[in-house]
C-alpha cells in the first residue's frame, strides 16, 4: 500500500513530465478503438454498404497490429525520456534504504497507473469518436443510418487492450533493464550529465547542406521529367530518384545546424538579447538529432502525400460517376480475333441462351477494336506517331506508358450511331475518306493533343485506305462513353466508315463488344439490374453457343456507383488511419527530443538567470528553439509532397480531372491540429522544466 501511494503521488507530481506520454497514449487508444468498430458500425447500414463496412473493418483490424508496432517504438522512446529525467530521484530512493526490487515495484506501479488512466480516457474518447464515425461513414457512402443507438464494441476494446498491453510490458521490460544496468553513482550524478553534442564546423556543414540540397533538386527534376512509373521498365529510374531524395534529405539535415549557425551569426540581431545562445542551442540540437529529423521529415512526407493523394483520388472517382455511367447497364464481352475470326453478336447469343432480350429494354450493340498492327494495313494511329508528325507533346502520364505505342481504338460509324440513338442524340455521317475522334477522359491535355492533330489535318491509314479528319474538334460528349465505369475509359477512339472498320481486324488485334441497355419504361432500377444479372448468368452458363468468350463483365449504373463508394470509403479510412498514426508518431518523437534537450539545458538556463537574464528572454529562447525544431522537418516534408503530388495528379489526370484542394485542406487541417497540439504541449512542458530549475535556483540562494 505504501508503494502504491508513493507511485500515485509520483504520477500526480510528474503530471507535466507525463504530458506527452498521456497525450500520445490517449490519442492512440482513441483512434485504435474507434477504427476497430467499423465492423460494428455495419449494423446501422443495409445492403452493399453493410458488406463494405465489414470488409473495411477486417482491413483496419489487420492494419492495427502493424500500427501498434509503430506506436510501441514511440512509447518506448517516450518512456526512455521519463526514465532519464528521473535517474537522480531513483538513486535517492536507494540512498534512503529502498532495495532495487522495491524501486522496480514503484516504477511498475507508476507505469501501470499512468497507462491505466490514459487507457481509460482514450477509450472514453474512442467511444465518442466511434459514434461520430457512423455519420461520417454515411456521408462517405451516401447511405442512410437506420436504427442508430449508442453502441460499445467489446471486440474493439479487446483488440486495443491487447495492443497496448503488449506495449506496456515492453516498456516495463526496458525500464527494469535500464535500472539494472545503472550503478548508484550514475543515478545520483545523472542531473549533471548532459547529452553528448556533436558540433560540426561551418565549412563542413555548408558543404553537407548544399550537397544534400543538390541531390534533392536533382531528384525533383528527375521526378518531374520522368513522372511516376506506370510501367515496369520505368521502375529502376524511379528507385534511383527515391534513393536520391532519401540520401539528400539525410545529408541536408546533417549540415542544417552548422549552416543555420553560420547564417545567423552574420546578422546584426545575432548579438541582441539571447539570440546567440538560442542559435547555438538550436544548432547543437539539430546536429545531435540530424538522422531522426531526416527520418521524421520523410515519414511526414509519406503521411501527407498518401492522405492527400488518397482523398484526391476518392474525390475524382465520385465526381466522375454520373458522366461515366450514362447507361442503365453495360454487358461487355472481350474476345481475341486469333481465337475466333468472327463478329460477336451479344444479342443473338443472349437469345440462344434463352434470354428474352425485349424484356431487357432498349438495346444498342457496338464493337471496339484495339491493339491494331501494321499487318492489317493500319498506320499512324499511335500517339507516338501523332506526336512525331504534328510536333505536339505527348500528354503527361502517357509519354512513359504503353498507351503511346498501342494506338487508338477503332469503332464503326453504324455502331457509334447506335450508341447516339439510345442516348437520344442525332446520328453522324461519314463518307469513305474521313474519320472522327472521340474521348471520354476529363483531361484537357489529352483532348488538346487530339485537337491539334485534327486541326493539322493528320491522316491515318486503315485497311489501305487513307483517311483525314472530318472536323477539328474531338467529340467529348456523353456518346464518347462506351461502357459504364467509375472513370473515363475511352482514352481515344477513331470513328471510321463501316467497311474500313472491318478491314482493321488483324491476327493480333482484339475486340470489345458492348451491349448498352436502357431499361424499359416502368421498370425499376432493381428490377432491371436483376434481369441483367440473370441474362449475364445465362450467357455464361451456355458454353455451347460461343466457346471463345475470353472474358465477360456486367456493369450496372447502380453497381458502379456502389463499387465506387466502396473503394472511396476504404481508401479514405485507410489513408486517414495510417496518416494520423504516422503524424502522431513523428510529432511525439519531436516532442520528446525537445523535452530531453530542455532537460539537458536546464543548468545553462539556470546560469543565465543567475547572471541576471530576465525570465521572459529565457522563455522566448525556448519557444523559438521548439518552434523551429518542429518547423524544419515539416517544411522539407511539404516541399517533397508538393513535387510528388504534382506527379500523382499528372498520372491520375489521364483518367480524369482531379481536384485535391478540398482534400488537401482537410488533410492539412488535421495535421496542423495534431502537429500544432504537440508543439503547444511540448513548449508548455519544456517551459515547466525550465521554470522549475529557475525557481529551485532562487530558493537555494
Amino acid at each position: 500500500m505504501m508503494f502504491a501511494r508513493l507511485a500515485l503521488g509520483n504520477v500526480r507530481k510528474s503530471a507535466r513530465d507525463y504530458a506527452i506520454y498521456f497525450v500520445t497514449l490517449v490519442l492512440g487508444v482513441a483512434v485504435f478503438y474507434a477504427f476497430n468498430t467499423m465492423a460494428n458500425q455495419a449494423d446501422f447500414f443495409e445492403g452493399d454498404t453493410r458488406e463494405v463496412m465489414q470488409t473495411v473493418g477486417l482491413l483496419l483490424h489487420g492494419l492495427t497490429y502493424f500500427l501498434a508496432v509503430v506506436m510501441g517504438f514511440l512509447m518506448v522512446y517516450a518512456n526512455n525520456f521519463l526514465m532519464r529525467r528521473r535517474k537522480q530521484e531513483l538513486g535517492l530512493y536507494q540512498v534512503l534504504g529502498m532495495r532495487r526490487r522495491q524501486v522496480s515495484l514503484v516504477l511498475t506501479l507508476e507505469l501501470l497507473f499512468a497507462s491505466a488512466l490514459s487507457f481509460a480516457i482514450g477509450i472514453a474518447c474512442g467511444v465518442l469518436l466511434s459514434q461520430i464515425l457512423v455519420f461520417v461513414t454515411a456521408h462517405l457512402f451516401e447511405a442512410t443510418v437506420s436504427n442508430f443507438h449508442f453502441f460499445f464494441s467489446f471486440d474493439a476494446l479487446l483488440t486495443t487492450l491487447v495492443c497496448f498491453g503488449v506495449i506496456f510490458f515492453v516498456m516495463l521490460f526496458f525500464n527494469m533493464r535500464s535500472l539494472r544496468k545503472l550503478r548508484l553513482v550514475e543515478l545520483m550524478g545523472a542531473r549533471h550529465e548532459n547529452e553528448k553534442v556533436r558540433v560540426r564546423g561551418m565549412g563542413l556543414s555548408t558543404v553537407l547542406f548544399v550537397g544534400g540540397l543538390a541531390l534533392i533538386i536533382v531528384a525533383y527534376v528527375r521526378l518531374l521529367h520522368d513522372g511516376l512509373p506506370v510501367s515496369s521498365g520505368a521502375m529502376p529510374a524511379f528507385y534511383v530518384t527515391t534513393a536520391l531524395v532519401v540520401l539528400g534529405t539525410l545529408i541536408l539535415f546533417f549540415g542544417l545546424g552548422g549552416l543555420f549557425l553560420a547564417i545567423a551569426s552574420r546578422r546584426q540581431s545575432y548579438w541582441r538579447d539571447l539570440n546567440m545562445f538560442t542559435t547555438r542551442e538550436l544548432a547543437a540540437r539539430i546536429n545531435t538529432t540530424g538522422v531522426s529529423l531526416a527520418v521524421i521529415s520523410l515519414v511526414l512526407f509519406l503521411a501527407i502525400t498518401s492522405v492527400t493523394a488518397g482523398m484526391g483520388i476518392c474525390n475524382a472517382l465520385n465526381e466522375g460517376i454520373e458522366k461515366n455511367t450514362p447507361y442503365d447497364a453495360t454487358l461487355t464481352q472481350y474476345s481475341s480475333t486469333d481465337e475466333a475470326n468472327q463478329e460477336v453478336d451479344l444479342i443473338a447469343l443472349l437469345k440462344n441462351a434463352g434470354v428474352d432480350t425485349d424484356a431487357l429494354g432498349h438495346l444498342a450493340q457496338s464493337t471496339v477494336y484495339y491493339n491494331l498492327g501494321s499487318e492489317s494495313g493500319v498506320a499512324g494511329i499511335t500517339l507516338s506517331e501523332m506526336a512525331q508528325e504534328t510536333g505536339a507533346t505527348l500528354p503527361l502520364g502517357m509519354d512513359s506508358s504503353d498507351a503511346s505505342s498501342t494506338g487508338l481504338y477503332v469503332m464503326s460509324e453504324s455502331d457509334y450511331n447506335a450508341l447516339r440513338s439510345i442516348l437520344g442524340m442525332s446520328a453522324i455521317e461519314l463518307d469513305g475518306e474521313h474519320y472522327l475522334i472521340t474521348c471520354s477522359m476529363d483531361n484537357d491535355e489529352i483532348v488538346s493533343f487530339y485537337n491539334k492533330a485534327l486541326d493539322s489535318g493528320y491522316a491515318i491509314t486503315i485497311g489501305g485506305q487513307l483517311l483525314s479528319p472530318q472536323q477539328t474538334e474531338t467529340i467529348t460528349d456523353t456518346s464518347a462513353t462506351f461502357v459504364n465505369s467509375n472513370i473515363g475509359s475511352n482514352s481515344g477512339t477513331l470513328i471510321v466508315p463501316d467497311a474500313i472498320a472491318s478491314a482493321a481486324r488483324g491476327e493480333k488485334s482484339y475486340s470489345e463488344t458492348n451491349l448498352e441497355v436502357m431499361y424499359a419504361e416502368g421498370t425499376t432500377t432493381e428490377e432491371g439490374d436483376n434481369l441483367m444479372e440473370a441474362a449475364a448468368a445465362a450467357l455464361e452458363a451456355d458454353s455451347t453457343t460461343y466457346k471463345s468468350l475470353a472474358y465477360m463483365s456486367l456493369a450496372t449504373r447502380e453497381g458502379v456507383a456502389k463499387a465506387s463508394e466502396s473503394t472511396t470509403g476504404m481508401v479514405s479510412y485507410l489513408a486517414i488511419y495510417i496518416g494520423f498514426v504516422l503524424v502522431v508518431s513523428c510529432a511525439a518523437i519531436l516532442a520528446i527530443q525537445q523535452l530531453s534537450g530542455a532537460s539537458d539545458s536546464a543548468l545553462r538556463y539556470r546560469t543565465l538567470s543567475e547572471l541576471g537574464c530576465p525570465d521572459r528572454l529565457i522563455y522566448r529562447s525556448l519557444l523559438f528553439q521548439t518552434l523551429l525544431s518542429f518547423l524544419f522537418p515539416l517544411i522539407v516534408a511539404l516541399a517533397h509532397s508538393v513535387v510528388a503530388l504534382k506527379c500523382v495528379i499528372d498520372v491520375i489526370k489521364v483518367f480524369g480531372q482531379i481536384n485535391i484542394l478540398s482534400s488537401s485542406l482537410m488533410a492539412v487541417s488535421i495535421f496542423l491540429v495534431v502537429y500544432g497540439g504537440y508543439f503547444f504541449v511540448t513548449y508548455r512542458t519544456a517551459r515547466s522544466v525550465v521554470h522549475g530549475t529557475l525557481v529551485g535556483a532562487r530558493h537555494s540562494a
